[in-house]
C-alpha cells in the first residue's frame, strides 16, 4: 500500500524522506528498459549507503532540462489539465508501505493514473517529435512510479514553453 508524504517537494523534509532508499528517478542506475543490470547499480547503492550512514543527502548534479522543468511544471500541469479536460494533484513524496523506496510523480490524475512532465531543451523536444516517443533511459523511472504507486497508467507530457505543443504521449 504506498504512503503519500504531505511535504513539498525539495523541502527538508522531503529531502529525509529520501535518505538511502532508491527512488524511481534513479531506477535507470539500477536496471536499464531492457531488464539489465545498470552499469552504475554499485556505485548509486554506495550512494544510499553513504546516505544512512551519514543521514544526509550526497548532492547530485541537475541538469539544464531539470532544471527548466522546476520553472515550467505549473504551467505544463495547467495546459494538460486543460488539453485532457481533467484536475490533477500535486503530490510530495510516496513510499511503499515499508519505506524501501519512493517516488515524486509530478502529479496525480484521478484515482488510477500519474502525470509525468519533461522538460527537455529545444533541439531534445524536437527529437521526441521526430521520434514519436520518449527516449527509453525514462522507462525505469516510470515503471518505478507505477511499482510503487500501485496506479494504472502514466501519460508524459513534453512540455516546452516556447514551441508549439504536439500533444502528450501517454
Amino acid at each position: 500500500m504506498p504512503i503519500h508524504h504531505n511535504v513539498a517537494q525539495y523541502s527538508e523534509a522531503y529531502d529525509r524522506l529520501k535518505l538511502g532508499i532508491p527512488t524511481s528517478s534513479n531506477f535507470h542506475k539500477i536496471i536499464t528498459p531492457q531488464g539489465k543490470p545498470s552499469k552504475q547499480w554499485r556505485e548509486y547503492a554506495c550512494v544510499l549507503i553513504v546516505e544512512r550512514l551519514l543521514q544526509q543527502k550526497i548532492e547530485f548534479y541537475n541538469s539544464p532540462a531539470m532544471e527548466r522543468g522546476l520553472i515550467v511544471e505549473a504551467d505544463a500541469a495547467d495546459w494538460y489539465e486543460f488539453d485532457q479536460d481533467v484536475i490533477t494533484q500535486r503530490v510530495g513524496f510516496i513510499t511503499d508501505d515499508d519505506h524501501t523506496m519512493g517516488c515524486s510523480p509530478d502529479r496525480l490524475v484521478g484515482e488510477d493514473g500519474l502525470l509525468e512532465i519533461k522538460a527537455p531543451l529545444p533541439h531534445t523536444q524536437v527529437e521526441y517529435w521526430i521520434s514519436g516517443k520518449l527516449n527509453e533511459r525514462f522507462w525505469p523511472q516510470l515503471q518505478g512510479q507505477l511499482y510503487i504507486t500501485q496506479r494504472s497508467w502514466v501519460d508524459i507530457l513534453c512540455w516546452h514553453d516556447v514551441l508549439p505543443q504536439a500533444g502528450h504521449a501517454g
